[in-house]
């Protein structure tokens, strides 16, 4: 798993944000970087498909503290199990989850979790 991802900073919509949610993106699946207008399009299927089920969602993004890179996302007002589907659904390394204002990234080979803290002393505005 690409270790920038411990790092990522979240930029959310100004939204009421759910006691617990996943944030998933459909961007570069398998961590490798595609064409923006191959991640566009599966961004697009990723937000018709949440349309499709009835979630309730919101734009995010993450991306590396300087700036470097940037995926874009959605939050998504789901259980752990769903978020991890539709994460593996769309071919990624990792999504994240939020429970009770703590951030945890969700390696979806192995299911593995690292706890990276407060999730609100890393979302900032989207910009």
């Amino acid at each position: 798993m690409n270790p920038a991802y411990v790092q990522t900073v979240i930029r959310a919509a100004d939204v009421p944000f759910p006691e617990s949610f996943a944030i998933v993106t459909a961007y570069n699946p398998n961590g490798i970087e595609q064409d923006e207008a191959l991640n566009l399009e599966a961004d697009q299927a990723l937000e018709q498909l949440l349309k499709k089920k009835r979630f309730d969602y919101f734009r995010c993004s993450g991306e590396a503290p300087k700036g470097t890179w940037k995926e874009y996302g959605w939050g998504i007002d789901c259980d752990k199990a769903m978020g991890i589907s539709l994460g593996m659904q769309f071919t990624q390394e990792a999504i994240f989850w939020i429970d009770s204002d703590v951030l945890y990234l969700i390696h979806l080979p192995d299911l593995s979790e690292m706890n990276l803290g407060s999730f609100s002393t890393r979302v900032h505005p989207l910009t």
